[in-house]
């Protein structure tokens, strides 16, 4: 299921009112925690019941809020964004992820003593590894698909990372970051002897939001994105489901 690159958009996005002040970023609000599903990447090795009876191939994605199969690539708005941060501890087997042995949920503390993440925390020897004892980010990404009209997590995170930097700089140069439609895909990546695929997510300036309805929807999300504590496997420290590829 691929969903097609949106055609050039007339001038109607004219009336699309986003509905932000100069203050949006201060708004305050309250809510209880929420959990939400997620978009996962799938590599080769993943071993899940929901897939047993589905013909799929690494560089697909599998989204738990519909129990579907996204194949090729997907269109999503792109609501809020968090960062996480996890510092790995020893691998002893090649074919297994490290344990995480420092995690924190806002990449800027860790959660176990409070103490700032450090200069130091994030240097390696080489940037293109994951190292022992070295502190790497993971970007999760609140995204409304096309054709849908509720949020799911996406999360670039091991080799996906780096990729989410260009994501991040193109958004910046957007307000709000859902004016326009953000086209999501899989690329090859290598290790070594180990392949695997990675996540690329390309803004997409001209294929711009023309409906005012979607509009609302994106606005109230990132309005309780605000106040919500959001919950999902992706935001924590267990990704045992998920295949190694340090």
């Amino acid at each position: 299921m691929s969903t097609a690159v949106t055609k050039k958009q007339s001038s109607a996005v004219s009336v699309v009112d986003f509905g932000l002040g100069d203050d949006y970023q201060g708004l305050e609000l309250q809510s209880k925690d929420v959990v939400i599903p997620h978009i996962q990447l799938l590599q080769k090795g993943v071993e899940w019941e929901e897939l047993n009876d589905v013909a799929w191939k690494p560089g697909d994605f599998y989204n738990s809020a519909t129990d579907e199969l996204i194949k090729g690539s997907f269109e999503a708005l792109v609501i809020d964004m968090r960062v996480t941060t996890k510092m790995g501890g020893p691998q002893p087997d090649p074919k297994v992820r490290r344990e995480t042995i420092r995690f924190s949920s806002d990449g800027i503390h860790w959660d176990d003593d409070g103490s700032p993440i450090t200069a130091a925390d994030r240097e390696g020897k080489n940037p293109h590894d994951f190292l022992e004892n070295v502190a790497i980010d993971s970007y999760h990404y609140i995204v409304i698909l096309k054709d849908t009209d509720f949020p799911v997590l996406l999360t670039f995170k091991g080799a996906s990372y780096r990729n989410a930097k260009s994501l991040n700089f193109a958004l910046s140069r957007l307000q709000p970051t859902w004016k326009c439609w953000t086209k999501f895909y899989a690329e090859d990546g290598q290790s070594g002897d180990n392949k695997f695929k990675k996540l690329v997510g390309k803004v997409q300036p001209k294929a711009l939001l023309t409906d005012q309805d979607m509009a609302v929807l994106a606005l109230e999300t990132w309005k309780a994105s605000k106040g919500q504590r959001l919950k999902s496997k992706e935001l924590g420290t267990d990704d045992d489901e998920s295949p190694s590829y340090d």
